[in-house]
């Protein structure tokens, strides 16, 4: 199973945590790359402070601008936290 962290309902990049479980149902592993409550509170903080938004057209711009190579269709946008 893998579930995703959020932070005030925008999923954080990169920050999921991953439960292996077997058919009898144990847990044998878990990889956990969860970002920590005390860095999350910073982000709200900095969030409240700064209130910069980009809005959904200049980030396609750039995501498009900073790709290399032929291909510059964008296939999907969401909006995250970066940790």
């Amino acid at each position: 199973m893998l579930f995703q962290q959020y932070l005030r309902r925008k999923p954080i990049s990169s920050a999921w945590i991953r439960v292996d479980i077997n058919k009898t149902g144990k847990v044998f592993n878990v990889q956990n790359d969860l970002v920590p409550v005390v860095e999350t509170d910073k982000t709200a903080v900095k969030e409240k402070a700064k209130a910069k938004l980009i809005t959904r057209l200049a980030a396609g711009k750039k995501a498009r601008a900073s790709v290399k190579g032929r291909t510059k269709e964008t296939l999907l946008m969401e909006q995250v936290y970066w940790p």
